[in-house]
């Protein structure tokens, strides 16, 4: 019995490595600083031109408010006057057209 016992644990023993050995897990070690600092400096490499493209369009996207601000501003006294002149044709019609219906009754 004794015999089987330690060929037994041989066995297993020899299953084991070849389970730990034909698994494919490699234990790495922590990057070093060097490493690290490489992979930051790729990392901006592909992200700069985007900062610098995002930038661009918040400057751009400034400067098209304050226009439309200014432009806003000169339609302002533009917009009063339409605003008059429609107020001024809409009595002017409701004028007219109490005229021609005041006619037509008293032809009736």
């Amino acid at each position: 019995m004794a015999r089987y016992a330690a060929r037994r644990t041989v066995i297993t023993a020899l299953v084991a490595v070849a389970t730990v050995l034909s698994s494919g897990t490699v234990a790495r070690a922590a990057p070093s600083p060097a490493e690290i600092e490489k992979q930051i400096d790729a990392a901006w490499v592909k992200l700069e031109p985007l900062a610098e493209k995002h930038n661009a369009t918040r400057l751009d996207l400034q400067a098209k408010r304050q226009k439309a601000q200014v432009l806003a501003k000169k339609i302002a006294p533009l917009q009063l006057q339409i605003d008059l002149a429609m107020a001024k044709v809409g009595s002017t019609r409701q004028s007219s057209t109490r005229a021609v219906t005041s006619r037509r009754s008293t032809r009736c």
